[in-house]
């Protein structure tokens, strides 16, 4: 993944698991994408599933999409502390998208 300098990590948002906060926040990210240049454009790390259920989000943003599952709690935050932390250490700024932020 190349380094983009601010990323939302959506790891903790599978898809229909969430409930409200995954359709509010697809809406906000969707929104962002339509203000005028330049505009805001982070890279979206999305749990297993969410491009597929939110195309028009994944066809706006770059994306990423790791190659574990976010659907069992414990391998998501065992992914969180290990591949997420070693892909944003150099980040400008890692929004959580109102999940709870991973340990450091």
């Amino acid at each position: 993944m190349s380094q983009p300098a601010v990323l939302v990590n959506l790891l903790w948002c599978v898809p229909g698991g969430v409930g409200g906060s995954e359709e509010y926040l697809v809406r906000q990210l969707l929104g962002l994408t339509e203000q005028p240049q330049p505009r805001w454009a982070p890279t979206l790390v999305m749990a297993k599933g969410l491009a597929q259920a939110h195309p028009a989000l994944a066809a706006a943003l770059p994306t990423f999409e790791p190659d574990f599952e976010s659907s069992s709690r414990l391998r998501r935050i065992v992914g969180e502390s290990t591949w997420l932390r070693k892909h944003t250490k150099d980040l400008a700024l890692v929004h959580h998208g109102g999940g709870t932020a991973p340990l450091r």
